[in-house]
């Protein structure tokens, strides 16, 4: 029963069905750990907006490299040193675990105004890089590539994992078509993309984007095993990518489609900084023809979100 004069607007109200129509307690914030590198070019007290903070600097001849034990996340908090207060700069930062290479970003940025400290003139705006940390523990080398020149401060930090979040499924803005998906009678809507016809979702972070897939085996393919790769690119840069070595499914079919088999589901995650992302979505390393995909995102981020954009009632 509503209060009089309350009034739920439509999309709220599908949000509210959809997810529960009960109070929830909300998540615990996470609280981030410091990590000491183990390899850098110099330490650096820096205070920013007042407060002292320990950045480790790193050029192209000597990368940061430090060990950490997952499962959590990695945030890295970087920094350009610039020549004065009024230039700007660019600077490209890889992240890689022995030969793979788990994270590349460009980055240009203006003076930031309120940090001083170090050996620089001035220092840029603060630009972030988030990547998985598998269980177990793992070596990490973070690397300064690029046209710019001098060097960056690196704050490493590391999240714990969150506990298990409730997630919703959204709809991307392009695909080749739709795809329905039959498993314990139950149907489930999958997206599919072609090697011509990528995904394309806009997404407005921070949040994480999980990317659910599943390779269309047809009758042109060949063995029981095949292969594939997914990516998650934004303005070229890839954000995320799996590798995958899959068989078919023998408990999900596709209704319509009886000469095509759905592989085995896998699916990988990819954090997003604040603010909007333009996401492309790409497979390849393949013979087949098409990948479904799903996506989906944390309940409360998609609750957050339509609350913000929702208009005020009069």
């Amino acid at each position: 029963m509503r209060m009089p004069g309350a009034r739920l607007r439509p999309a709220l109200f599908l949000l509210w069905l959809g997810l529960g129509a009960f109070p929830r307690e909300a998540p615990a914030a996470r609280s981030s750990q410091s990590i000491r590198p183990d390899q850098f070019r110099e330490a650096l007290s820096l205070t920013v907006e007042g407060n002292e903070r320990t950045y480790w600097s790193l050029d192209r001849e000597r990368p940061l490299g430090f060990d950490v034990r997952g499962p959590g996340q990695v945030k890295l908090i970087t920094r350009l040193a610039l020549s004065d207060s009024a230039s700007k700069g660019s600077y490209e930062i890889i992240v890689r675990q022995g030969e793979n290479e788990i994270a590349r970003r460009d980055f240009r940025v203006l003076p930031a105004t309120d940090v001083r400290g170090g050996d620089a003139a001035a220092w840029g705006r603060h630009r972030n890089i988030t990547f998985r940390v598998p269980p177990g523990s793992h070596r990490y080398r973070v690397l300064l590539t690029g046209e710019g020149g001098g060097s960056v401060a690196v704050r490493p930090r590391f999240l714990p994992p969150r506990p298990p979040r409730r997630r919703v499924s959204i709809t991307p803005e392009t695909y080749e078509r739709v795809l329905t998906l039959v498993r314990d009678e139950k149907e489930i809507t999958y997206y599919r993309l072609t090697p011509g016809s990528p995904l394309k979702v806009t997404i407005v972070g921070p949040t994480e984007l999980q990317v659910n897939t599943r390779l269309e085996f047809d009758q042109t393919m060949k063995g029981d095993t095949h292969c594939y790769a997914v990516e998650v690119c934004e303005k070229g840069v890839t954000l995320g990518q799996a590798t995958y070595e899959v068989t078919r499914s023998q408990v999900a079919v596709y209704r319509n489609r009886s000469t095509v088999v759905p592989g085995v589901a896998k699916s990988f995650r990819v954090a997003l900084d604040e603010g909007p992302h333009e996401l492309k979505i790409w497979f390849k390393n393949t013979v087949a023809r098409g990948v479904a995909v799903k996506l989906y995102l944390p309940a409360e981020d998609v609750i957050r979100k339509a609350t913000r954009k929702a208009p005020t009632g009069t």
